[in-house]
């Protein structure tokens, strides 16, 4: 009677195991897919840029950024 308690404690913490694998490797896929959109977007704005002067380009990397805070 013991052996098949054991067995299912095993059998169950292996499918727990397998879950939340599982659920972290999704999470990780979904966030590794923003980071990928928004690589594309940051490649898209300097590929746009590239056909204008260099100027632009350094200007557009070493800007700092727009505030909305009218008080600076």
């Amino acid at each position: 009677m013991k052996e098949t308690k054991h067995k299912n404690k095993k059998g169950k913490f292996i499918s727990t195991w397998i879950g939340v694998t599982f659920a972290v490797m999704l999470s990780l896929f979904i966030v590794l897919l923003f980071f990928i959109n928004g690589a594309k977007n940051l490649f898209a704005k300097i590929i746009k840029n590239s056909s204008e002067s260099p100027a632009v380009l350094t200007e557009f990397f070493t800007k700092p950024p727009e505030t909305t805070n009218p008080e600076t």
